[in-house]
């Protein structure tokens, strides 16, 4: 649905194309033009039968804008337009011709007096001004413009001379000026931006296809405008910026191919191979027009228009396929490219129907290259965001895993206890605060007897299961503050601060006898257990190691008596 919408949009703005443009009247008749009875107030361009003299002399009269083809019957050569400007002899003031973008050279005569050379004009002369030829209002005036296209094949003035009132014309000139320069800026930014993107994100090409972009229609605009170029290029050959003109086109139409393969990642290898062939043929074009004569490479003028037509149609089909599986992308890039066609369409009828246009074909490329770089900034900004997105669930899983191994390197695995080393850093901890605050601190060794014929007999499931449930009986009989660690095999240790040897005991005959009693009665597999301990109470300037070493002698006695018993310095 969404693809027939996007060609029923532009099939409806091609067919009301001829309204964008205001069409004039001629107002030059077999080479005169009558403002006797005009007031001179706005712009007018000189369209309609300007008297012509082609290289044989032949006379005869040609339509401005127009090309020499359609009535000389040749395109190489030179001709001569003649014009009278007839005026009011009463009216005052000053008014002035403004010169159109040419692609060959041309000499102005004004009254028989050299007004305008494009070959012979010097530095000294005021750049800007040098296609702007005042006109006197007091008397009429004879223009005679010479022709000179013996490199170029589009022979003619293919847009419209405007006459005014000199300051309406220098005005008009300034704001092409100003829209030439804004619309180079622009471009050049984009290139900046775009290639910063590229940089930061090499995986992102499309920023780079579109940074190339803009910096070819960028320089394009400087060296194809119709003031810019005048006062960068003075001294280069016209023909030489018509060969660049046509070059940079191909190349933009080559790098448009490459970014909307790179935005959209076509996966059909047929469509791959055309754009591909497509890029491939305007590379090679750019090329040529670089490297051939200068009138063959004018002469391929009308190719270029139906290959960057065809090009663009092909580019814009497959983006409109796109629009159909919900891309807003797609949509975007789309209409850009409609607004481009338009622009460009309406200035190709403008130079074929004789009417002021601004030069819109640079507003088109700007349209289109904007259309480009939100796509590609929304693009880049969804890659930051999913980057971000990915950078913190990381940050997560690193932590969480910080957190696990930090556990893990504090823990015992199996019954979740303090590991030996933990446990001999909170036990240093213990003994520091007995030393100093000279409070009771006992410490219990424990041992599973005949663990090993446990495993033995039962395996080791059984038998890490057994060692889980010594561990919560342990818990059931300890406080919060007691520090209960595995040593090592079915060796387990318990620290009580602020317990003196009399309650250890205590503590210790408790965990004795729940282990013996409550084992007998279990139908989870775990056979009946016992354990023997060890008690010992911490002198005052006992160490930790110390005082293992001595819990441990009294765990030995109670095992050589017989086991599961308690044993401690009371016993002794």
């Amino acid at each position: 649905m969404r693809k027939k919408t996007g060609f029923i949009l532009l099939l409806v703005i091609v067919a009301i194309l001829p309204l964008a443009a205001r069409a004039v009247p001629d107002l030059v008749k077999e080479g005169v033009a009558d403002f006797r009875f005009k007031e001179l107030t706005t712009l007018y361009p000189l369209c309609g039968e300007w008297k012509f003299q082609s290289e044989d002399n032949r006379d005869m009269f040609l339509s401005v804008p127009g090309g020499w083809e359609e009535k000389a019957g040749y395109n190489i050569g030179r001709g001569i337009y003649y014009l009278t400007i007839l005026n009011d002899h009463r009216m005052g003031g000053e008014a002035a011709l403004l010169l159109p973008k040419l692609n060959q050279n041309i000499r102005v005569y004004v009254n028989g007096r050299l007004a305008f050379d494009s070959i012979s004009v010097g530095s000294t002369i005021l750049r800007f001004n040098r296609s702007i030829i005042p006109l006197p209002t007091d008397r009429d005036v004879k223009i005679i413009i010479l022709v000179d296209n013996s490199y170029y094949s589009m022979g003619g003035m293919h847009h419209a001379i405007l006459y005014g009132p000199y300051n309406r014309v220098l005005q008009y000139k300034y704001r092409n000026m100003i829209k030439e320069a804004a619309i180079s800026g622009i471009l050049f930014f984009m290139f900046l931006y775009n290639l910063f993107l590229f940089l930061s994100r090499y995986s992102e090409r499309s920023s780079f296809y579109l940074a190339l972009l803009s910096l070819v229609f960028s320089f394009r605009g400087l060296l194809s405008g119709e003031v810019i170029a005048e006062m960068m290029f003075p001294r280069i050959h016209i023909g030489h910026i018509a060969r660049w003109d046509i070059a940079l086109i191909y190349l933009g139409i080559l790098f448009i191919l490459f970014f909307i393969r790179n935005v959209f990642a076509f996966q059909k290898i047929r469509i791959r191979r055309i754009i591909n062939l497509l890029a491939l043929a305007g590379g090679l074009f750019a090329l040529l027009s670089l490297v051939l004569p200068l009138p063959l490479v004018s002469s391929s003028v009308y190719f270029l228009y139906f290959y960057g037509f065809a090009v663009f149609s092909f580019s814009l089909y497959l983006i409109a396929r796109r629009i159909g599986k919900e891309n807003s992308d797609a949509l975007i890039i789309f209409i850009g490219g409609i607004l481009f066609m338009v622009l460009v369409s309406a200035d190709i009828y403008s130079i074929q129907r004789g009417v002021i246009m601004r030069e819109l074909t640079q507003t088109g490329v700007l349209f289109f290259l904007l259309s480009d770089f939100i796509v590609v900034t929304r693009k880049f900004g969804r890659s930051y965001l999913q980057a971000d997105k990915l950078s913190r669930e990381l940050e997560v899983e690193v932590a969480l895993q910080t957190k696990e191994l930090k556990q893990l390197s504090r823990t015992d695995s199996l019954t979740g206890i303090n590991n030996r080393r933990r446990f001999m850093e909170l036990g240093q901890r213990e003994i520091l605060i007995h030393q100093r605050k000279e409070r009771p601190l006992s410490l219990l060794m424990m041992d599973l007897d005949h663990f090993k014929k446990v495993n033995d007999r039962f395996g080791h499931s059984v038998g890490d299961k057994a060692l889980v449930v010594m561990v919560g009986l342990c818990q059931e009989e300890i406080r919060q503050s007691d520090i209960l660690g595995r040593l090592g095999g079915e060796e387990f240790a318990l620290i009580l601060p602020e317990t003196d040897l009399r309650r250890a005991r205590e503590i210790a005959e408790r965990i004795r006898s729940r282990l013996e009693e409550s084992t007998k009665m279990r139908d989870d597999g775990v056979p009946p257990m016992t354990v023997s301990i060890g008690v010992i109470g911490f002198e005052s300037e006992e160490t930790l190691d110390g005082g293992l070493e001595r819990a441990d002698e009294y765990l030995y006695k109670a095992k050589k008596g017989g086991r599961n018993r308690v044993s401690g310095p009371e016993s002794a």
